[in-house]
């Protein structure tokens, strides 16, 4: 599932990727992956989030204290995860969108599709769909 993610003035979007039981049997943890460029300053400073559905039918604030941002792989990758503790149902198993490895690249010429909101206008989603011709860089070495 995709959503909106809004932090003050920042905008970006993020996927659900995993939903598990917490210690407490009454919450779920939920995460969220996005680009890292997108939440890094909530590292430095804390502040509530909010998630939107794609479709706009919900809309989600999450406060500091319900949720923890990390970095995942290389710093290359700009790859963030939100994690997410709730007793409220954010998304349901159904939602979820596979995750590649992180090693992972994409041969070239492999047809993509992007979807998210941009930010640059306005919070219109967009949909775009290309084929890989190249990487500007080389891929980050492999631990």
């Amino acid at each position: 599932m995709t959503f909106l993610i809004e932090l003050g003035s920042t905008t970006g979007t993020c996927f659900a990727v995993l939903i598990s039981p917490t210690k407490t049997k009454r919450k779920k943890s939920y995460i969220f992956a996005t680009a890292y460029h997108v939440i890094e300053k909530l590292t430095r400073t804390s502040g509530p989030i909010k998630l939107v559905t794609a479709n706009k039918s919900k809309a989600y604030e999450i406060m500091p204290d319900s949720y923890t941002i990390y970095r995942k792989g290389p710093k290359e990758f700009d790859t963030g995860i939100i994690e997410v503790s709730s007793k409220r149902a954010l998304v349901s198993e159904k939602d979820l969108l596979p995750m590649l490895i992180c090693e992972e690249r994409l041969p070239r010429e492999s047809e993509i599709a992007a979807v998210g909101f941009l930010g640059l206008a306005d919070e219109k989603f967009c949909f775009f769909r290309g084929v890989i011709f190249g990487y500007s860089n080389p891929p980050p070495p492999r631990n």
